[in-house]
C-alpha cells in the first residue's frame, strides 16, 4: 500500500483503500496471521484494485480480488476438504460449472479453477461470493478446515549462510533494498529508509527473538537484539541456535515460498 497511488478525486479511492485494508488487517493479520500479498492488479470504476494472494497456516492458498460488485476467489488446498464443508448460501457463482475468465479480471488463465463440488471437492476451485462478509466466513470456514502445518527445525540442516541468502532474498523482494526519502518525522527532518522494514517482513521471527518474554527465555538483552532485522548473519545465527525461533522461521519462510 505505500507504493500504491491512486487519484483522490476518484469516487470510488476511499472504498478502494477500505478493501485493502480489509484484506490486509481484517483477514490476513487479525484471522489468518499471515502476510498478504498483491500479485496481479485489475481495474474498476477507474480504480486500480489488487489482486491478493495469501497462504494460510494449514497450506490452503488463495487468489482473490473484489471489484465492488463481488469477490472472485479461487482456492488450492493441500488434501480434499470434507463434503459440505462450504457454506453455499453464500457461494453466489461458481458451483454449478467455472466461472468464465472474462468475470475473472486482473487473474491470469491458470488461477481460474473449476466449480466447487459440495459433495466431491475438488483441490483446487473457483468460487464467487457477494461482499466482504461472505468473503470473511469463507476464510474462516477454511482456516479451520485442516491444522496448521508443523515444521520440524532438526531436519533442516542448512547453514548460517544459507539462512542469510533466504534472509536477504526475502528483504530484496520485498521493498527492504528500496530506499525513499520520508518525512514522517516532519518536513524540516527527511530520512532515508526503506520501503518495507526486516522486521515488518519476517516479524513473527523477529518478534520470537525481540519480544520481552522471548528474550527473557533466550537469556538476551535488548542490546542483544536490537535492530537484528539489519544484522542478517546475526539474525540467521540465532535463528539457527534456538529451536523455538528456528520452527518459527521455517513457518515464515514458507509463506513467502510462491513469492
Amino acid at each position: 500500500m505505500r507504493d500504491w497511488h491512486l487519484d483522490e478525486n476518484l469516487i470510488y479511492k476511499d472504498a478502494a483503500v477500505n478493501q485493502a485494508i480489509f484484506i490486509r488487517d481484517t483477514v490476513c493479520q487479525n484471522l489468518l496471521r499471515v502476510p498478504a500479498f498483491v500479485v496481479s492488479t485489475h481495474t474498476s470504476k477507474s480504480c486500480r484494485l489488487p489482486v491478493y494472494y495469501f497462504k494460510m497456516l494449514n497450506g490452503i492458498k488463495i487468489i482473490c480480488r473484489g471489484n465492488f460488485y463481488d469477490w472472485k476467489i479461487s482456492v488450492e488446498t493441500p488434501v480434499k476438504l470434507r463434503e459440505g464443508l462450504l457454506p453455499l448460501d453464500l457461494i453466489t457463482g461458481g458451483t454449478k460449472q467455472k466461472i468464465s475468465d472474462c468475470y475473472l479480471e486482473g487473474f491470469k488463465e491458470e488461477w481460474g479453477y473449476g466449480p466447487y463440488n459440495i459433495a466431491n471437492p475438488a483441490k483446487k476451485f473457483t468460487i464467487e461470493v457477494s461482499d466482504k462478509y461472505a468473503l470473511y466466513v469463507i476464510m474462516h470456514t477454511l482456516k479451520n478446515a485442516l491444522p496448521n502445518i508443523e515444521y520440524d527445525e532438526t531436519k533442516d540442516t542448512r547453514s548460517v549462510n544459507d539462512i542469510v541468502n533466504v534472509i536477504k532474498t526475502i528483504y530484496d523482494k520485498h521493498g527492504n533494498n528500496d530506499i525513499r526519502e520520508t518525512d514522517r518525522f516532519g518536513k524540516d527532518h527527511i530520512i532515508e529508509e526503506p520501503m518495507m522494514s526486516g522486521w515488518e517482513l519476517l516479524w513473527k521471527t523477529y518478534n520470537s527473538l525481540d519480544d520481552y518474554k522471548a528474550r527473557e527465555r533466550h537469556g538476551h538483552k535488548y542490546e542483544d537484539v536490537e535492530h537484528i532485522d539489519r544484522r542478517v548473519e546475526d539474525f540467521a545465527k540465532y535463528i539457527l541456535e534456538f529451536p523455538d525461533v528456528h520452527k518459527i522461521f521455517l513457518m515464515e519462510e514458507e509463506l513467502y515460498k510462491e513469492m
